[in-house]
């Protein structure tokens, strides 16, 4: 009886991941928010791996599930740390993450190669319960595994001292609010971590740990509390100023307008992204002079380089 009801939880790990990337389908995309997006494809991923292998009914389905798993376990920690990264400005630590990538990327290859997967799972049997109901899997880990564990936990452990200590100081109360579910989803993720390192246990806790573990989060953004008041307020000034403002690439395709230079310039509300730019755009880009008339108004023209690693990737018109 017991198996049945573990199986309805581990079902309903599910739906957490899969209520979060509904929800930042429909939000205004940032940095911030895509790292979340991409740590809940993860956690989405990571739970349906886990549940597939406890329904196998072979050790070539258990395996193909067990691969499809660790893909999920690894872009969950990553993206998570990065989310955590983008969210408090923690440029300093980019170095640690992809060292931390480098070997994440190194582990899905050991495992999924066979030959090399002794360096993850020194010894992995599959075997079913005592019922029958359930696949559960007896590994002993691997050198690269642990390590992998250990740098996971140790550099989230530090993000969550670091976030605390942001929590504790800061004066504001709605962000002292989001630090802090950000600092609870650490802490739940670090010590399942820890418990993983240090405890053998047939029922793996950590997928559906890691659904519960970003749940907060997630309320947070459906409630419109979470995302950063310096994103949303630099895409409310650009739409909302009275200055025209229009970007497009080196080929002059249309790239993006606010709302000010749709109303100057209404065939752009009909462009799609890299369709080349009207006439009159065209010309008010590649022209000298640093005034223009519209309306019977006089405009300043300002033409600015967007670039990227010393090229130029299109031009910003204010």
């Amino acid at each position: 009886m017991a198996e049945p009801i573990l199986l309805y939880i581990q079902m309903a790990g599910l739906l957490v991941p899969a209520a979060g990337i509904l929800t930042l389908v429909f939000k205004e995309q940032n940095r911030a928010s895509l790292y979340l997006m991409l740590t809940n494809i993860g956690c989405l991923i990571l739970n349906c791996g886990y549940l597939l292998k406890l329904m196998s009914k072979s050790y070539d389905s258990a395996r193909m599930a067990l691969n499809m798993e660790y893909l999920g376990n690894v872009m969950f920690y990553f993206f998570f740390a990065m989310f955590i990264m983008t969210y408090l400005g923690m440029g300093k630590i980019r170095l640690v993450l992809i060292l931390w990538f480098i070997q994440d990327m190194a582990a899905l290859a050991f495992l999924w190669s066979g030959e090399l997967e002794k360096y993850i799972y020194e010894e992995l049997v599959f075997e079913r319960s005592e019922s029958g109901f359930f696949m559960f899997m007896r590994a002993q880990p691997g050198v690269l595994h642990e390590a992998r564990y250990g740098l996971t936990c140790s550099v989230l452990a530090g993000m969550m001292i670091y976030t605390t200590i942001r929590m504790l100081r800061t004066t504001n109360r709605r962000e002292r609010v989001n630090l802090g579910k950000l600092a609870g989803a650490q802490f739940v993720i670090v010590t399942v971590l820890s418990m993983t390192l240090i405890v053998r246990m047939e029922y793996d806790i950590a997928p559906l740990f890691s659904a519960l573990a970003i749940m907060a989060i997630i309320v947070g953004v459906i409630q419109g509390e979470f995302f950063n008041v310096i994103d949303s307020g630099k895409t409310w000034l650009v739409d909302n100023m009275e200055s025209a403002f229009i970007v497009i690439d080196k080929e002059h395709g249309y790239q993006d307008a606010n709302a000010y230079a749709k109303e100057m310039f209404p065939e752009l509300k009909q462009l799609n992204r890299s369709q080349h730019v009207p006439e009159e755009v065209e010309r008010i880009f590649d022209g000298e002079e640093e005034q223009m008339e519209s309306g019977g108004q006089i405009y300043e023209k300002r033409r600015t380089e967007i670039r990227q690693k010393n090229e130029i990737m299109g031009y910003g018109l204010l």
